[in-house]
């Protein structure tokens, strides 16, 4: 009886370090999404890690993510339903991993790593190797801007070019990574000029619809004004000609008025009280002017009135 109280003991006080054990066993992953940038703002390799954890997931949730020995670590964050990261998050780095604890159902992690240069030639592998399950591994490497070429292994199943930065970003095929399997990629490309991507992102670049102004001429800076003021005065004087004869144009000029002709008015004959006394002939009746002495038609003397 004693015996059978003493296990149950056991049992009871090492219950808790179990149920610790499995909430910080690190969780199976469902998507890992690694963008590798070669000297992109530092002379090294910019390592970008976007996971999204199993839907069922129970959160919070811990995660260890592998890192390379001689890693620089950039940012560990958590990102929010709204896609927002937020480095709040409790983390520990180890020598070859780093260990998240996430309330949200995706993370990211960044770190630098360093290359291998000889000449202009630069050289690098990525290396994944965890002890959780990866259910899809997609990598892309974006080629330096000085970069006049780039071989990358796995064999890139397409080759893009972004429209945003016009950068070439090399795809590789899309892997399931197992626990404790090793993924590996090897870059290798060689640089026109050591110079970084973001150094040259940052210069504008002209473009053939970019009008290039010619140079100013000595001596005309000074001269500025007075021609501004000729032509100014020219446009002015041109305005008020236009509006003058446009003027002439819409109003009529009023013309000059026909003479008219003056029409003869016929004088009505006197009436007979105002006209003068009739002479005739006392012999033969015919009519007398005045000053006849005789009659016309049958010569009688004409009386005197």
């Amino acid at each position: 009886m004693k015996r059978r109280l003493i296990l149950l003991l056991t049992l009871l006080l090492c219950l808790p370090t179990v149920v610790q054990a499995q909430t910080e066993q690190s969780t199976n992953i469902e998507l890992i999404v690694v963008d590798l940038w070669p000297d992109f703002d530092q002379a090294s390799v910019l390592v970008l890690i976007t996971g999204a954890l199993p839907i069922d997931t129970t959160l919070p949730a811990t995660v260890t993510i592998p890192l390379p020995d001689d890693a620089s670590l950039n940012a560990v964050a958590r990102i929010t339903s709204e896609n927002s990261m937020i480095d709040d998050i409790e983390f520990t780095q180890n020598a070859d991993s780093v260990t998240l604890t996430t309330p949200d159902p995706q993370f990211r992690i960044e770190y630098y790593m360093p290359y291998t240069a000889s000449d202009n030639d630069r050289s690098f592998t990525f290396s994944w190797m965890a002890d959780v399950a990866v259910g899809q591994l997609e990598v892309s490497v974006q080629q330096p801007a000085a970069a006049s070429s780039m071989n990358v292994v796995p064999t890139p199943t397409n080759i893009t070019a972004s429209s945003g930065d016009n950068l070439n970003y090399h795809i590789l095929p899309i892997s399931a990574v197992a626990t404790g399997e090793l993924y590996e990629v090897r870059v290798n490309y060689e640089m026109t000029e050591p110079q970084l991507t973001i150094d040259l992102a940052t210069q504008p670049q002209p473009t053939a619809q970019t009008a290039v102004s010619p140079p100013p001429v000595a001596g005309n800076n000074t001269n500025l004004p007075l021609i501004l003021g000729v032509v100014g005065g020219v446009l002015i004087v041109a305005v008020l000609a236009w509006a003058l004869v446009n003027n002439q144009k819409t109003t009529p000029r009023p013309r000059k008025p026909t003479p008219r002709r003056k029409t003869a008015v016929k004088s009505s004959p006197p009436p007979a009280r105002l006209a003068s006394a009739a002479i005739f002939c006392h012999e033969g009746g015919e009519g007398l002017q005045a000053g006849d002495k005789f009659c016309r038609e049958c010569g009688t003397a004409v009386k005197s009135t």
